[in-house]
């Protein structure tokens, strides 16, 4: 059934609703028409690709009289097609048919010609507004955090309560950190937790814990050092190059196969005995430029740039001149906003596959967010600590007028007005965390 597409529904909708949508045949028509009208039916679906690569590993089609095998991918608009750089990544050259949800208006013909098209919006058995349902309530179901959107309504000095204690907590667990490492290594740790986003960022902070920067940094001569050595020996450490490096068993003469190898033989002392598992990591459902090869990198750029001074001074002399917010958050993003090194390129490229990839080392939406969660307490700690009353006033009102910047899923469905703060966020995130309940059994039967 072709449904009227309507703007309200194409501008909140993410991606995985397009392959969750696939794995419930009852909300496609049957058969299905691709974008230029052939008959399409969806054969084999397996469960869809936990790591990096298409959405589906391996799927069977058939399209007319044609059967095909390959694998499906998933994108909101065809040129997302591009980019993400799946153009020039060999691990989409498999790809038999290409998933949208918009009309691909003005596609280029090479990429008409690559696949076939299947357009989501036109093949729904239910209306758009109707689907766009069935996903959220899937989707609350599937997340480990609760529906928010029937929190009651919060005075404001219930929103300032709740706020001052979710700041509490990150407190009492930074001051953990430095209780057991030291003030520099808190700053890592609170680095890797949000360069880890939400999906990796208890891996990462293990990773930091197991080899933080005092002991990575004292085991290198400094000639030997450069962001792609850390980064190597990081990833080593993490389990993240064990799958790269076996896929290029055949081709162990290649240079970067050979680099990853002699850093590793020359260095192993650095390492711990326990290693992670790249099992600990989660790539799927994850932006290109967030995963973690590149979040490591960021980190490793960073390391590499203040391995002679320090960090957290760098990043608390600033604090203590006490800019006025918009002017601070310029000057920590200079320290921290660092520009990739270019030694990355063709280990990314030639190990790892992408073709597309960042150019810094974090964004100024993910510094933020690093000054919210855990600048913003760790110096609260410090200024308590040291008895700097005054600084400790100033960085509660920064607390208090910082602009919204939370990710959190939970609070995507809330309408916050020009008016609110970050600390309404915090508060409602804070009141869920104390009265969440159990979630009841999805209504929809995944393939």
């Amino acid at each position: 059934m072709q449904v009227k597409k309507s703007k309200n529904v194409t501008s909140v909708i993410p991606e995985y609703y397009l392959f969750w949508t696939l794995g419930n045949p009852d909300l496609l028509n049957k058969p299905l028409h691709t974008a230029c009208g052939r008959e399409l039916s969806l054969l084999d679906l397996p469960a869809p690709n936990p790591d990096n690569g298409p959405d589906y590993i391996d799927a069977s089609i058939r399209l007319g009289e044609v059967q095909m095998r390959g694998d499906i991918e998933c994108h909101i608009n065809w040129q997302d097609w591009f980019n993400h750089g799946h153009d020039s990544d060999r691990r989409y050259s498999r790809v038999i048919l290409h998933v949208l949800w918009n009309e691909p208006e003005a596609m280029p013909d090479d990429l008409i010609r690559k696949f076939p098209h299947l357009v989501i919006s036109r093949n729904l058995t239910v209306s758009q507004q109707k689907w766009l349902v069935l996903m959220k309530q899937f989707q609350q179901d599937r997340l480990p955090s609760r529906d928010m959107s029937a929190l009651p309504h919060l005075s404001e000095n219930d929103m300032r309560s709740f706020a001052r204690q979710r700041n509490q907590r990150k407190q009492a667990e930074i001051r953990a950190w430095t209780e057991r490492f030291d003030w520099e290594t808190a700053v890592y740790l609170g680095l890797a937790r949000v360069l880890g986003y939400s999906k990796n960022s208890s891996p990462f902070v293990e990773l930091v814990a197991l080899l933080p920067p005092s002991r990575l940094l004292g085991s290198i001569h400094p000639l030997q050092r450069s962001p792609l050595i850390l980064w190597t020996l990081l990833a080593w450490q993490g389990g993240l190059l064990d799958r790269p490096l076996r896929r290029k068993e055949a081709s162990q003469n290649e240079f970067w196969y050979r680099f990853v190898f002699h850093v590793k033989k020359q260095l192993s002392h650095v390492l711990p005995v326990r290693r992670q598992s790249i099992l600990q990591w989660n790539f799927s459902r994850l932006r290109p430029f967030n995963n973690p090869y590149f979040r490591l990198a960021g980190y490793a750029q960073i390391l590499f740039h203040y391995q002679g001074q320090s960090l957290f001074q760098s990043l608390l002399e600033e604090f203590m001149q006490r800019y006025p917010l918009p002017q601070l958050c310029r000057k920590v993003e200079n320290i921290l906003c660092l520009p990739l090194s270019i030694e990355f390129q063709p280990v990314f490229s030639h190990l790892l596959g992408f073709s597309s990839l960042p150019q810094n080392s974090m964004g100024p939406q993910r510094c933020r967010l690093l000054m919210l969660n855990v600048l913003l307490p760790l110096f609260q700690v410090w200024a308590n600590l040291h008895h700097h009353t005054g600084f400790s006033w100033y960085l509660e009102d920064l607390y208090f007028n910082f602009p919204p910047v939370d990710d959190h899923t939970g609070l995507k469905d809330l309408d916050f007005n020009d008016g609110q703060k970050a600390y309404h966020q915090q508060a409602m995130l804070e009141f869920y965390h104390q009265h969440q309940t159990p979630r009841s059994p999805s209504f929809l039967k995944m393939n």
